[in-house]
């Protein structure tokens, strides 16, 4: 998944109102501070950070990010504006003002913070800054045992164990953050809306999702990813009218750059690479006119590494060498390990390693995804098994980990094992955050390791799965011909 939302809550001024939210009452003891005033001595940038969080709370991130800096510029020592305005350029997708932001908020945390505060500011530093996992879960679970009816870590343990691709943990904290809400009469946050679609989503539990899109829509606390979300359903579900009603919505918005990147990625998952590239040539577009090129680069890098997937090498590699943004999870160097400088791609991750040795997914997944990548090129399958090991852990947060380590296995000749990585990922199609054509081919890859078990009856079935999945793509791609020519191989029924 190449995206991922913070719940963002507004405190008050009273240490009354401050119970309401959920403090025990330990921690009211230890921590009976008004909250606001250890903030900002400035009505006017309380005001606007106030203003800023509502915003924030129903989607609208380039309004929260000026009102933010407004609130800075009142008052240049607001730590915690600093910290929310990270957040806001964290859902984004600019991840260098992000990391200026929260490490200024960080480095003030000797100023006036209360606890609660030097918690949220210290996982965020981890989240975007080091990107130590066990240092953030460490940060929440103390939150949380803190300040245990505090919706706000709730929705960022539900975000954080998404992340990690612990769907069914991330579902329970989102439910029981809006359940917090609920008990005290609140409105449920857009935000927090968003994270519990995601987590159902992801664990394929598609009509639930649903139910908190709806809510947020009847709420009017709808934001772009949650919209994106149920596009992503309706596509998965080939209901085009609804697919073809969400980009409706998004036109002439801030969120349709986002929108018809999510409608790309799913064209691109049924194998309408021309459509795609129609709707990413439409998302560009609609992305300088709002000024929101940084959007376009995770899922930008993330295509070149899916277009090489779905058997567009030329294409991927000509995208992977125009692209000029920040590769955060080195999906265009992956794709650089794939098809361009083999060496080059090598000395990129290596350094990447050395610039964050605390990042738990640079050192366990993204570096060595590129390592696993050359390791196959050049015909080293076994150790390509290898570099992918200590992802497996994380492996249901993005399903391109699963299908790498599948496509290693069925290179070695492990045919068993192959099976079962590729199965794994057909076991979870909502993983999927955009979508890919991943699913569909694991079921290509996965009649090919029957195919070595000598298994054709059941080869065949899974050759037909795909061929059925794709039933309507272009009918030049690589992996269809492939896909017919090897079907027609197999033995009479």
């Amino acid at each position: 998944m190449r995206a991922a939302t913070d719940a963002l809550w507004v405190g008050t001024v009273t240490s009354r109102i401050r119970r309401d939210v959920g403090e025990s009452r330990a921690s009211l003891k230890q921590f009976d501070r008004p909250l606001y005033l250890e903030k900002t001595s400035s009505l006017e940038a309380l005001k606007a950070y106030s203003e800023a969080i509502n915003r924030f709370g129903t989607g609208k991130m380039d309004e929260a990010v000026k009102l933010l800096e407004h609130a800075i510029e009142l008052d240049p020592n607001f730590t915690t504006a600093y910290a929310d305005l990270s957040s806001t350029y964290y859902n984004l997708g600019d991840s260098k003002r992000d990391k200026e932001n929260i490490t200024k908020a960080y480095s003030m945390l000797d100023g006036a913070v209360n606890e609660r505060e030097r918690l949220y500011i210290t996982f965020r530093y981890n989240e975007s800054v080091t990107g130590d996992l066990r240092a953030m879960l460490r940060t929440l679970e103390m939150w949380a045992a803190t300040y245990p009816e505090d919706n706000l870590v709730m929705a960022n343990l539900a975000n954080h164990y998404n992340w990690i691709g612990q769907s069914q943990q991330s579902a329970d904290a989102a439910v029981k953050s809006l359940q917090l809400n609920a008990a005290l009469g609140i409105a449920p946050n857009g935000v927090t809306l968003e994270i519990a679609a995601r987590a159902f989503k992801h664990l394929a539990q598609y009509d639930k999702s649903l139910e908190y899109y709806n809510t947020a829509v009847k709420n009017k606390s709808d934001t772009g990813p949650i919209h994106g979300l149920a596009l992503q359903i309706a596509a998965l579900r080939h209901d085009d009218k609804e697919v073809a009603r969400q980009v409706a919505w998004a036109r002439g918005t801030a969120n349709e750059s986002q929108i018809l990147q999510q409608a790309a990625m799913a064209a691109l998952a049924d194998g309408k690479a021309g459509v795609s590239d129609d709707l990413f040539t439409q998302a560009t577009s609609a992305a300088r006119r709002e000024h929101q090129e940084a959007d376009l680069a995770v899922i930008d890098a993330y295509r070149t590494r899916i277009l090489y997937e779905a058997g567009l090498t030329a294409k991927a590699k000509a995208l992977a060498d125009a692209f000029t943004a920040d590769d955060i999870y080195m999906d265009r160097l992956f794709t650089e390990a794939e098809v361009g400088d083999p060496a080059q791609a090598r000395a990129n991750a290596t350094r990447r390693q050395k610039e964050s040795p605390q990042d738990t997914l640079v050192n366990v997944e993204y570096a060595p995804s590129v390592f696993a990548a050359l390791a196959l090129r050049a015909g080293k399958p076994a150790e390509a098994i290898e570099f992918m090991g200590p992802a497996e852990q994380y492996e249901l947060r993005d399903p391109t980990i699963v299908y790498l380590r599948g496509q290693a296995y069925l290179a070695a000749g492990k045919a068993p094992e192959a099976a079962a990585e590729f199965r794994k990922l057909i076991d979870n199609p909502g993983i999927d955050d955009p979508l890919t054509p991943l699913h569909a081919l694991a079921h290509l890859n996965l009649a090919r390791a029957l195919v070595l078990e000598s298994k054709p009856a059941e080869a065949r079935a899974e050759y037909g799965q795909f061929l059925a999945m794709w039933s309507n793509a272009d009918t030049d791609l690589p992996p269809l011909k492939q896909a017919r020519a090897e079907m027609q191989k197999l033995p009479a029924r």
